[in-house]
């Protein structure tokens, strides 16, 4: 069986953040898509203004046809993104683009060449954040037909969005189709056998690009019936529906055709395309089990070549929508692989070319649970952050309790969880000389965040307690905010939040909270011009750093640690640890939105994310190392 995967942040970050149990996404059922149609038309003496104006009149007229109640169309000519699209293609622009805007966003580009009328389509989905797999290109040499080829591409690739409905069955998926119960039929864009790309979706306003070779696929068992169809699950890695860390799931149809499957296996992993060659490929049509396996051997270059029939002719195999891909031998598969047939070009599958032995397992199973232990203590971090925004709306102290309490007991059952695996681990044969301390950092993080989980939903109660009287209530308000920044490392805030509550209410004499106050005053106030301005660095010029363009701001953080260790500053080093860790974690989806494969711009970019990640990392254990023993490893 092969271990299940999710995104690891690299070994450099070791300082757990905290967060929120997911919440329910919306299925919109009942609202209309938002479709905005990007229409730009080249500069040629054939292509004149009125020409433009002609097919974005007809395209929108087409598509608002076409879609009827089920979406609403607009077609522009200006896109934020429109400079980007005409300077660097289609595929890299939409690629990097992983905005949840809610909004369906289709560029359509037009130029003539060579005596045809040529249509460039592409769409980002804003409800995914995920782009259409192809970049679409159809010809004609009918100038009065441009418009109706631009619609059929877009329509080709507009995708009906699925939402997962929270706790669903793998076995039984059943999804709820936005727009399902608007009263149009649904036939004409969701039909049985037809694929559905998973993307899980984190908070935030970011999604995270869904690798084809990688993702978990759904297969409409049953056409829909008012919104709602049943699916079944095909999936690379287990457990693609419980990610911690992420508010839920949505799919997106993909538009799959019947032909050859070309296929190039790649190292996962390697900073440049390294193929694998001379590994056993079965490739079935039904699932990834059956005497129906067509078998092939990846070549030099890593390419697969399916035949029906090597010794009578080598007719190249066709498959219907999907195929199931077992990379390596059927008894010891390197990869499993559920793949969408979007196109005839090869699909690059990214895998590590040793087979899953025990001693691979067991690394495997060691890279699941540092996944898990980091997803845990990110979602920790984002409760952190949604309280913080509560103390800002009193009216919602209830609820922001009951937030609290909530996130509390995940979180303590995610951390009781993630121990017993950790044990599970060191008993297994070999498991004595895992090295399982990133991890570690991050389970006793966890227990920081669950401690003041606990002060804050005291304090919470109290001032609930306490409502009969505004003025306790506006007091203990303070305190609370206090100890959310002290969280965030933000000391200087809290300082000014104690001050409020003792100087503002003298009435409700408090002596453990000015005895708090004080002894964060001690450690934290500055000692020096030096120590002032490091502090500044620290806390406004550090987080806003581009670590790709300024290379000697990793000097300035070495020396302002320094400047902390000199006054035995061991607070305003957690706030850079904690910057240091939002860099890493930007560098890594900038690494992620490249396409290392057939760009050789992005594998320069990549090899420059390379170098600063590695400085960072020096940077993060440089202080704490400093922090550990500045505090007895406490």
């Amino acid at each position: 069986m092969i271990p299940s995967r999710r995104p690891l942040l690299p070994a450099l970050f070791v300082l757990a953040l905290v967060a929120a149990p997911a919440r329910g996404l919306d299925a919109e059922l009942n609202k209309p898509y938002q479709l905005r149609v990007v229409l730009d038309v080249a500069k040629h003496r054939l292509l004149t203004d009125v020409f433009r104006q002609q097919v974005k009149r007809e395209l929108q007229a087409s598509l608002r046809a076409a879609f009827g109640e089920l979406a609403e169309v607009t077609v522009a000519d200006e896109h934020p993104l429109l400079a980007q699209v005409r300077q660097f293609g289609l595929k890299k622009v939409l690629d990097d683009w992983l905005d949840l805007d809610g909004i369906k966003t289709h560029f359509v580009l037009v130029d003539f060449a060579g005596g045809q009328y040529e249509v460039r389509a592409r769409q980002h989905d804003g409800l995914t954040g995920q782009a259409s797999p192809v970049v679409r290109v159809d010809r004609t040499t009918d100038r009065q037909f441009v418009a109706r080829l631009a619609a059929l591409l877009v329509d080709r690739d507009f995708g009906l969005v699925g939402t997962v409905p929270a706790g669903a069955d793998p076995k039984d998926v059943r999804v709820e189709i936005k727009g399902g119960q608007l009263g149009v039929l649904l036939g004409p864009w969701l039909q049985k056998d037809d694929l559905l790309l998973v993307a899980p979706i984190p908070g935030g306003d970011k999604g995270r690009r869904v690798m084809l070779d990688e993702a978990a696929l759904l297969q409409v068992a049953e056409a829909p019936d008012k919104g709602v169809c049943r699916c079944r699950l095909f999936a690379r890695y287990q457990d693609p529906l419980s990610r911690p860390g992420v508010v839920g799931y949505r799919c997106l149809k993909l538009h799959t055709i019947t032909a050859p499957l070309h296929l190039r296996l790649l190292q996962k992993g390697a900073s440049t395309p390294t193929p694998v060659s001379t590994i056993t490929v079965n490739v079935r049509h039904r699932s990834f089990e059956g005497d129906d396996k067509l078998q092939s051997t990846s070549d030099r270059d890593g390419y697969v070549h399916v035949y029906a029939d090597v010794k009578r002719g080598r007719r190249e195999e066709t498959f219907d929508r999907l195929a199931f891909v077992t990379v390596g031998e059927d008894t010891r598969p390197v990869a499993r692989i559920p793949l969408a047939v979007v196109d005839t070009s090869p699909v690059n599958l990214r895998v590590t070319p040793q087979p899953l032995d025990a001693d691979s397992g067991l690394a495997f199973e060691k890279k699941q649970w540092e996944e898990e232990v980091t997803d845990a203590g990110l979602v920790q971090r984002a409760l952190f952050e949604e309280l913080q925004k509560f103390a800002e709306k009193a009216n919602l102290r209830s609820q922001a309790l009951k937030r609290a309490e909530d996130g509390l007991k995940s979180s303590r059952a995610e951390w009781t969880r993630l121990k017993r695996k950790r044990d599970d681990l060191r008993k297994k044969e070999g498991g004595a000389q895992l090295d399982l301390s990133f991890g570690e950092q991050w389970l006793e993080s966890l227990k920081m965040g669950h401690a003041a989980l606990e002060f804050y939903i005291d304090t919470q109660r109290k001032i609930l307690a306490d409502e009969n009287d505004p003025r306790r209530v506006k007091w203990l308000g303070l305190i609370q905010q206090g100890k959310l920044e002290e969280g965030n490392y933000e000391f200087e805030k809290a300082l000014e939040l104690y001050d409020r509550a003792l100087q503002d209410y003298p009435k409700f004499k408090d002596p453990e909270l000015q005895k708090r106050r004080d002894e964060l005053w001690r450690r934290w106030r500055p000692q020096g011009p030096e120590h002032e301005k490091a502090r500044v660095f620290i806390y406004e010029t550090w987080p806003k750093a581009d670590l790709m363009k300024d290379k000697g701001v990793f000097k300035q953080a070495h020396d302002a640690l320094e400047v902390c260790r000199q006054k035995k500053d061991i607070l305003a080093p957690l706030k850079l640890l904690q910057a240091a860790i939002t860099h890493g974690g930007e560098l890594q989806k900038r690494k992620e939105a490249l396409d290392l494969d057939s760009s050789e711009e992005d594998r320069k970019i990549a090899e420059g994310i390379a170098e600063r990640s590695k400085e960072l990392k020096e940077l993060i254990t440089a202080v704490q190392a400093y922090l550990q023993r500045a505090t007895g490893g406490k």
